[in-house]
C-alpha cells in the first residue's frame, strides 16, 4: 500500500471515460503514481476492461462500490431508481479511505488531468474542493445554521481531496444517518435545491463538525463551457450533460480525449456507448484548440448567453458556433465563425424567411442602424441566406464580444416582434 490514493467510481458502461482519466493522469501527472495507489470502485467492470486499465496503470486496484451506509439511505427510492443509483454515495468513500492513506483524491470519470497535480497532496487542510457558486448551501442548512454569518461552502463533487486529519471527527454510519435525517425530508418536499445528494451530505457534515475546508483554486476544477480558460489549468471538468462523447464543442476543446479513446479501443477495450470520433487531422486539432479557447473566453461576456436566450450548436469542420434563440425558427439565428485570418459575427436569415420582402426591408433598416454604431456591419446575400455580417481580427476577443452583443441588442427586438406578428415558427404552429 502506498502513501496516498486516487479513487474513481465507474461502471463498465463508462469504462472508456475511466480509461481516459487514467491516461490523462499518466501523461500529465505521472510522477504522483510513485506513492499513490489508484482505486476503481465498481461492481460490474468486465474482465476485459479491467485488463485494459491494468495496461494503463499497472497495479491498479478494483474495489466494490462503497456500501458501508445506513440501510435507510440505501433503500431510498430516489437512490434505487434515480439516474446515479448507488453511485450517488461513492464520494463518501473518501472518509473511509483516509483511515489507510494520508491523502485521498476523488475524481469523477468526466474530468481530464491536463498538468501536474502533485501540489494537491501537500495541502494543509482536512478536506478541499472547489466552491460552487450557483447553489447557496446556507438555504440547504437553514434548519441547522448556528449563525447567519457562518461560512458554508458548497462542494463541486468532480474533484474532492480528503486528508487523514479527518479521522479525528469520527465520521461513520451514524454521521451519515444524521445527515440523512436532516436532508431526506427536504428531498421529499422538493426543498433540497441545487447540488447532488453526495455533495449535500459532505456539505452538512463539514459544517456540523466544523471541518477545515480549503477552497481549491479554480484551475483544479475548470468547468468546461462555463469557465474562462486559465493559463495554469490542472484539471478540466465536463460537468453537466454535455460530455466529450456527446458534444463536439466539448470534445474539440480537449482533442487528446479522442486520441485516448482510440488508444482505449486499441488496447482491447469494450465500449457500450455509440461514440462519434471526429476525423481530426493535425490542423483540425490546432484549430479546435484555437477556436475552443476563443469561445470559452467569449462566453462569460455574451448577453445572448448570460440572459439565457439561446441554445448553442458547434460544428468542428466549419469552426462555427450557432446560437439558436428560444422560440425562434432555426432558420433565423446568430453565428460566430473562425476563418483563417479573421472572425465573422453574423445574423443569418435563411429560407423560407429569406424570400420574405418585409424581413429583407427590416434587415436593410437594421444594417443602417448597426453601421451608425460600428461601420464593420454589412448586409450580405449568400446562396439561400441573407446575413448581417461583421468582420473582426480573431485575436481581438473584446471586439468579437462587442460585435455580437451589439448585433443581438439591435436586431433581437425587431426580429422577435416580426415573428410574433407573423404568428408561426419553423417547428410548426403558432408561436406562444
Amino acid at each position: 500500500m502506498k502513501k496516498n490514493a486516487i479513487f474513481i467510481p465507474s461502471s463498465n458502461r463508462f469504462a472508456f471515460a475511466l480509461a481516459n482519466v487514467l491516461m490523462s493522469i499518466v501523461d500529465n501527472s505521472g510522477g504522483i503514481l510513485a506513492d499513490t495507489d489508484v482505486l476503481v470502485l465498481t461492481d460490474d467492470m468486465s474482465e476485459r476492461n479491467r485488463q485494459v486499465m491494468e495496461k494503463i496503470i499497472p497495479g491498479i486496484i478494483f474495489l466494490p462500490l462503497y456500501r458501508n451506509l445506513p440501510p435507510e439511505m440505501l433503500g431510498l427510492e430516489h437512490v434505487k431508481r434515480g439516474r446515479y443509483g448507488i453511485y450517488i454515495y461513492q464520494l463518501l468513500y473518501g472518509f473511509e479511505a483516509v483511515k489507510r492513506y494520508e491523502y485521498v483524491l476523488q475524481l469523477e470519470t468526466d474530468i481530464f488531468v491536463v498538468s501536474d497535480i502533485s501540489e494537491l497532496f501537500k495541502l494543509d487542510c482536512d478536506i478541499a474542493w472547489r466552491n460552487v457558486l450557483p447553489w447557496d448551501p446556507k438555504k440547504l442548512l437553514g434548519g441547522v445554521l448556528r449563525h447567519p454569518e457562518d461560512k458554508v461552502f458548497a462542494p463541486n463533487g468532480g474533484v474532492v481531496l480528503f486528508r487523514n486529519s479527518l479521522n479525528k471527527f469520527n465520521i461513520d454510519k451514524n454521521s451519515y444517518f444524521e445527515a440523512h435525517q436532516y436532508l431526506e425530508p427536504l428531498y421529499e418536499k422538493g426543498l433540497n435545491g441545487r447540488g447532488a445528494l453526495n455533495e449535500q451530505i459532505v456539505c452538512y457534515l463539514c459544517y456540523m463538525k466544523e471541518i477545515n475546508v480549503k477552497l481549491l483554486d479554480p484551475s483544479y476544477n475548470i468547468v468546461m463551457g462555463m469557465d474562462v480558460s486559465l493559463p495554469n489549468e490542472k484539471i478540466v471538468h465536463f460537468s453537466g450533460s454535455q460530455k466529450p462523447w456527446t458534444d463536439e464543442l466539448r470534445g474539440g476543446l480537449i482533442p487528446q480525449w479522442f486520441i485516448n479513446y482510440r488508444k482505449f479501443l486499441s488496447y482491447g477495450g469494450e465500449c457500450q456507448e455509440e461514440i462519434h470520433i471526429p476525423a481530426f487531422s493535425r490542423q483540425d486539432i490546432y484549430s479546435a484548440i484555437e477556436f475552443g479557447g476563443l469561445i470559452i473566453n467569449l462566453m462569460p461576456d455574451l448577453d445572448i448567453i448570460k440572459k439565457k436566450y439561446a441554445q448553442i450548436q458547434y460544428t468542428q469542420r466549419s469552426r462555427t458556433v450557432k446560437f439558436f434563440i428560444n422560440g425562434w425558427p432555426k432558420c433565423i439565428h446568430y453565428e460566430i465563425t473562425l476563418h483563417l485570418v479573421n472572425v465573422t459575427v453574423e445574423l443569418h436569415v435563411e429560407e423560407p424567411f429569406k424570400s420574405n420582402s418585409s424581413i429583407i426591408e427590416m434587415l436593410k433598416t437594421l444594417e443602417s442602424s448597426l453601421k451608425r454604431l460600428f461601420s464593420r456591419y454589412r448586409l450580405v446575400k449568400e446562396s439561400g441566406c441573407e446575413s448581417l455580417v461583421a468582420y473582426c481580427n480573431k485575436n481581438d476577443i473584446s471586439t468579437i464580444g462587442f460585435l455580437l452583443n451589439a448585433l443581438f441588442a439591435i436586431t433581437y427586438p425587431e426580429i422577435n416582434s416580426f415573428l410574433r406578428r407573423s404568428g408561426t415558427d419553423m417547428t410548426g404552429g403558432a408561436m406562444s
